[in-house]
């Protein structure tokens, strides 16, 4: 039965309603025409009148069902319809939504774009730098949505450290790095026109025990530096660097090779022993002077006689008159009168 039940088709249905509809109305026939001709005898209506009254009940009844049934269907027409409304009324108030999202992100980008045309523009950016900058956009839309999210946040943190440095710089203000750098000192190195001017701290520079045992010429970072000083120099910068000999006890053997190994590569080399003239003592620092516009410094934790010194930050300064102090003081320890020409 209940399999029966559930085959059962709508045509079926209808067909079962539409013979209920004539079951009722056929007894509401019955019941006009019983009445009629049940009367008393004087009131009794003849044969014909009867049939017409009840056949006229029987439609009425039968039409009254319809229209019950029509008004329902109605009623069910009119829900559906206006759920329908309301699920299309808020799928068009998302797409607009993100149709305003996608239009306000659009004009955005392109504000920005034109901005930043403008401002590159206003700054009449080299031909060169220009297509720097497009290879930095390029490059970072390959970054997509696929690669994985620590590349994604490796990447936005570059360019934003980037773009900090840059806006730094912009605004003549001190650009820091915490710890000892070595990609600032390479790339002004290799970016120099006219002058290197350098002071190199025993203290710093020799690291452990001496130059040669643990120090920075000994490194990678040192080799490179020195390579590209012998670039710098074949290109026509003047380089010059001042030993200042801060620390007792270093080997004077070790401080000629440091000494030769620039020599050879064509950097002016003097030394100053400090431990003699102390009246420097108070202005040592680590210091590069770039075509003296930019000056380098290093800031190491140490003291006159600690060893394996930690660098603490290294600091670009751009401020005219803080760099004017700079070359200032290297004139004076450069020309000061214990400061020695190395001569091999």
């Amino acid at each position: 039965m209940q399999i029966g039940r559930s085959e059962e088709q709508p045509p079926a249905k209808a067909h079962r309603r539409l013979i209920a509809k004539i079951l009722i109305s056929l007894a509401g026939f019955l019941v006009t025409f019983s009445i009629s001709t049940f009367l008393p005898l004087g009131n009794r209506s003849d044969l014909l009148w009867s049939l017409g009254v009840s056949l006229f009940v029987a439609a009425v009844v039968f039409i009254a069902q319809y229209l019950f049934e029509v008004e329902k269907r109605l009623y069910a027409l009119e829900q559906r319809f206006d759920e329908y409304q309301q699920r299309t009324q808020t799928e068009l108030a998302r797409h607009a939504e993100a149709t305003e999202r996608h239009l306000s992100e659009g004009f955005s980008k392109i504000h920005l774009a034109t901005e930043l045309f403008g401002l590159v523009e206003a700054s009449q950016l080299k031909p060169g730098e220009m297509a720097q900058l497009t290879k930095l956009v390029r490059s970072r839309t390959k970054i997509t949505s696929a690669t994985s999210p620590l590349v994604q946040e490796f990447a936005q943190t570059e360019i934003t450290r980037l773009a900090e440095y840059l806006k730094q710089i912009g605004d003549g203000s001190d650009l820091t790095y915490e710890g000892e750098d070595r990609d600032w000192i390479l790339g002004l190195t290799k970016a120099a026109k006219s002058s290197i001017k350098a002071t190199s701290l025993s203290t710093v520079d020799a690291g452990g025990r001496s130059f040669v045992d643990g120090g920075v010429w000994q490194t990678d970072l040192g080799q490179r530096y020195l390579a590209l000083q012998r670039q710098a120099i074949k290109r026509g910068v003047r380089v010059q660097r001042i030993f200042i000999i801060d620390r007792d006890e270093l080997p004077a053997k070790d401080l000629d090779q440091v000494l030769q190994l620039h020599y050879s590569i064509g950097v002016e080399v003097r030394t100053l022993d400090n431990t003699a003239a102390a009246a420097f003592h108070s202005r040592l620092r680590d210091f590069i002077l770039f075509d003296e516009v930019l000056s380098y410094q290093s800031t190491a934790a140490t003291t006159l006689r600690q060893l394996n010194p930690i660098i603490v930050n290294t600091s670009l300064v751009t401020d005219p008159e803080r760099v004017n102090k700079r070359i200032l003081e290297f004139a004076d320890l450069w020309n000061a009168e214990d400061a020695r020409e190395f001569r091999p």
